[in-house]
């Protein structure tokens, strides 16, 4: 469970945040380098994810635990 609340954490919401970071910068290079960095380590962690977590309904197993919150707040 804590590993994937970390993963969800690490891998899916920081580059989210890093991209908007750059994007409140104004300056269009680092909105394009944060957008594409974020754009690369998403699709790396979504891709990672959709296999680990096809066929459950929630992240660790039947029941709904920290790492389902992580990854919906």
């Amino acid at each position: 469970m804590r590993f994937l609340d970390r993963l969800f954490d690490l891998h899916v919401m920081s580059p989210g945040q890093h991209a908007v970071g750059q994007a409140l910068t104004g300056d269009p290079v680092k909105r394009q380098i944060g957008l594409t960095l974020a754009t690369q380590n998403l699709e790396r962690a979504y891709a990672w994810l959709e296999g680990q977590l096809a066929g459950r309904t929630w992240a660790t197993g039947a029941d709904f635990t920290l790492a389902d919150f992580s990854c919906r707040h």
